[in-house]
């Protein structure tokens, strides 16, 4: 026999999921709650109304809560006096594009024949450390553009969503060899439509949760990761001036003067009144010889548009892999760091 405070509590819980009939009718939509909506976090508190605001005597449908939260859709409720519910609508799910299309040649030929992101990096490759991270940080859906050997990453995506909970959705890019702004083209339709902050992020980088939870809670309403405990004799890196704290170029072998200089990592957080500033320099690159131009280079035309921000990961064990010396250092350096939790490298 169940114990009796056990019953009890259980009584309790379903009063509350099916409240009285007379408060089942959608009455009106009010303002901002006067208390704080149950499980809707910072995005849903500072929405105004009535986007942001209650509904109130509406019986949420079962499953919402914790589990609805986690995959990005319904909305938050919280039962109130007189045994009404009231229902916070909520914003838009952050989404992902991971950009992995290219050849990988600076890798050599032993890499030749898979693609970069499914590079193994201590038994696991860099797609599925990106779709546990992702999912740990509560992006429900991710894009990937691939190219090179786009069969491979295809045949293992049912698994690592079914392994991480996460929506992983394929854009083949059938013209990779051209460059990776048309690898941001095929993107285009992802880009236009975003109603949220959209993570922009090359496909060879490992990294730690730290990392992109910097990045999902920035300050700045658009802003890329920067490292400014970078070397600048080690491969080529993508350079970040920054001075008065706002990034004013984005390019290899840059010198000048600024307050600060430091390497991009790869990762950028858009937000949808700033996509327009990208997606017209994406555009723009889609027929002629400016198909051949990079993926930096649009973000570089975002960087001077003044649109993004800075956020400083400096101390953080992270890699890109571009060459074989970067494999090994993933795996005997940076790897190691993750795994005991250190926010520095040695």
């Amino acid at each position: 026999r169940r114990p009796i405070g056990l019953r009890h509590e259980r009584a309790k819980w379903r009063r509350m999921m099916n409240p009285p009939i007379r408060s089942r009718t959608l009455l009106r939509a009010v303002g901002p709650a006067g208390a704080e909506p149950m499980g809707t976090g910072h995005a849903a508190r500072e929405r105004s109304a009535p986007e942001g605001g209650r509904q109130e005597g509406h019986r949420p449908p079962i499953g919402v809560g914790y589990g609805a939260r986690r995959r990005g859709g319904g909305p938050a409720w919280q039962l109130s006096s007189g045994g009404r519910v009231s229902v916070w609508l909520r914003s838009p799910a952050v989404e992902a594009v991971i950009y992995a299309a290219g050849r990988a040649t600076r890798l050599g030929p032993a890499f030749a024949a898979v693609p970069k992101i499914l590079l193994e990096v201590g038994g696991r490759s860099l797609l599925d450390r990106h779709a546990e991270l992702l999912a740990r940080a509560g992006i429900d859906r991710l894009h990937v553009v691939t190219g090179h050997c786009r069969e491979q990453v295809a045949a293992v995506i049912p698994q690592l969503e079914r392994t991480h909970g996460i929506r992983i959705l394929e854009i083949p890019n059938p013209d990779y060899t051209e460059g990776s702004a048309v690898s941001m083209g095929v993107s285009l339709p992802i880009l236009e439509s975003a109603q949220a902050p959209l993570l922009l992020m090359d496909g060879d980088v490992l990294y730690g949760l730290e990392l992109l939870l910097r990045l999902r809670d920035s300050r700045h309403r658009s802003a890329l990761l920067v490292d400014f405990g970078f070397e600048a004799a080690d491969d080529d890196p993508v350079l970040v001036p920054v001075t008065n704290g706002r990034p004013f170029e984005f390019a290899k072998q840059w010198k000048g003067v600024a307050d600060r200089v430091g390497e991009s990592v790869g990762f950028f957080k858009v937000a949808p009144e700033d996509l327009p500033v990208i997606i017209d320099a994406t555009r723009i690159r889609q027929a002629g010889l400016a198909r051949r131009d990079s993926l930096d280079e649009i973000l570089r035309d975002g960087i001077r548009a003044g649109v993004l921000g800075v956020e400083d990961i400096t101390g953080q064990p992270w890699t890109e892999i571009d060459f074989p010396h970067d494999v090994e250092y993933a795996r005997s350096i940076v790897l190691p760091a993750l795994a005991a939790g250190r926010s520095a490298l040695a």
